[in-house]
């Protein structure tokens, strides 16, 4: 995996677009057991929407993880399925996975 990998993170709903953001709805796995739908805010200058879905850089993915965590306290996970391989990984607080 390399930080410029684009991922398919799905999206269960766009609650809100600006001109510059999007602020979507995603599952997050929390301390590898549970799962929790939280809203994340991405930059549009970096991510698409492809019908369901939101692509997004794997650099991004993992800060995202790394933001939520630390504003949750916990670690979590995102689970996404790189587009060019079809292959899925888990994104983990640290870079771990």
């Amino acid at each position: 995996m390399s930080d410029g990998d684009i991922y398919e993170v799905k999206v269960y709903e766009v609650k809100e677009t600006t001109k510059k953001a999007v602020r979507v709805i995603i599952r997050v796995i929390i301390d590898g057991i549970d799962t929790k739908k939280i809203d994340v805010w991405l930059p549009k200058s970096q991510v698409s929407m492809e019908g369901n879905a939101i692509l997004i850089p794997a650099w991004l993915v993992q800060a995202k993880v790394d933001e939520i965590s630390s504003n949750m306290g916990t670690e979590i996970g995102i689970v996404a399925m790189n587009r060019e391989t079809s292959q899925v990984h888990t994104f983990k607080t640290g870079g771990g996975g």
